[in-house]
């Protein structure tokens, strides 16, 4: 369950306003200095603006900035991008016989510097400011903008049923979505009356578009790969879940689109206790000769033994691609295995 994963990212709390635990402490008032020791730190400070509100397609400055704030791989040139690039879809398969153990060391070398950003979390400072709180029948909105100092600010939304929960889910975006559209699109309000604490991100630079090939090209010519990026995010949530609601046992992750792929490989190397995919990939994907975030010499080679996710150690329900009809069958699966 999901004591296995907060073992691996345990927080050191700090916040004089939360507890060792991570629950409120009403006789501390939150404060607006982070603390200098590693933790996270809950804040309040509501109408405050996200740095890329309108424009998280563009918001690029702090992934081309990952270089510099994780350990570079090895290097390649313009024309040996260009050559690997090129040869994408003509690789021979890879891997079919290697297990789950062996896939994930595979994975974790082709997707630099993903072990270096999940090692480091738990000695990282996070701040965490509630900017914007409404009440719903049922649940709590909170909107919260997250500082982390090797991926920028991210903006999240937490729904906090009204009643004591124990599990949790993580309903995640593809392309050209953000964080709020799909708790509608992907059923997600419907989860705190269904017993689900219910969290989520919206990713910066996914327009398949210019922004998204820069930041891509530039991160595979240092040795690095965008999609370190989007799983390290979605750890990013789940270790903020762990911290504040440590009483939460279960987490599913329901992914959706490049999600989905992203998730399909962080099933290998950080699981969630349950997976819902609707979307597997090749890793030479290419939009509209945009490369993407989950464009991946590395992984090409194996993306048929990537994609056999019924290998995996954890229960997993792959649905049609949009989740046509099947929310009913997403929540039956959740009851049964969180």
């Amino acid at each position: 369950m999901w004591s296995s994963l907060a073992a691996l990212l345990a927080c050191t709390p700090t916040d004089p306003g939360f507890g060792s635990s991570g629950t409120p402490d009403d006789t501390a008032p939150w404060t607006d200095t982070a603390p200098p020791e590693p933790g996270v730190y809950w804040a309040e400070e509501l109408h405050r603006r996200w740095s890329c509100p309108e424009g998280y397609k563009n918001c690029v400055d702090d992934y081309l900035a990952l270089p510099q704030r994780a350990t570079p791989g090895v290097p390649l040139t313009e024309a040996e991008l260009e050559s690997q690039l090129e040869q994408l879809g003509h690789a021979d398969p890879l891997g079919a016989d290697l297990d789950e153990d062996e896939l994930a060391v595979v994975i974790r070398d082709a997707l630099h510097p993903l072990d270096e950003l999940l090692a480091e979390l738990p000695n990282r400072h996070i701040t965490a400011t509630v900017i914007e709180r409404t009440t719903f029948d049922g649940y709590v909105e909170e909107q919260i903008l997250i500082e982390d100092p090797v991926v920028g600010e991210l903006k999240a939304w937490l729904l906090i049923p009204d009643q004591a929960v124990d599990r949790a889910i993580l309903p995640l975006h593809g392309h050209n979505q953000w964080g709020d559209s799909v708790l509608d699109f992907m059923g997600g309000r419907d989860y705190p009356a269904a017993g689900y604490l219910t969290m989520n991100v919206t990713f910066r630079v996914d327009g398949a578009d210019a922004h998204e090939d820069q930041v891509t090209r530039a991160l595979l010519l240092e040795g690095q790969s965008f999609l370190a990026i989007r799983i390290y995010e979605q750890v990013l949530i789940r270790h903020l879940i762990a911290d504040r609601f440590p009483e939460i046992q279960g987490i599913g992750v329901l992914g959706h689109s490049g999600s989905s792929v992203a998730s399909n490989l962080a099933l290998r190397v950080v699981p969630p206790d349950a997976y819902v995919s609707d979307l597997t990939s090749d890793f030479a994907d290419r939009l509209d000769e945009y490369v993407i975030d989950h464009t991946v010499p590395g992984l090409h080679p194996y993306a048929d033994r990537i994609n056999e996710l019924d290998r995996s150690d954890i229960p997993v329900l792959e649905v049609p691609y949009g989740y046509e009809d099947d929310q009913a069958a997403i929540l039956d699966f959740f009851d049964e295995h969180l």
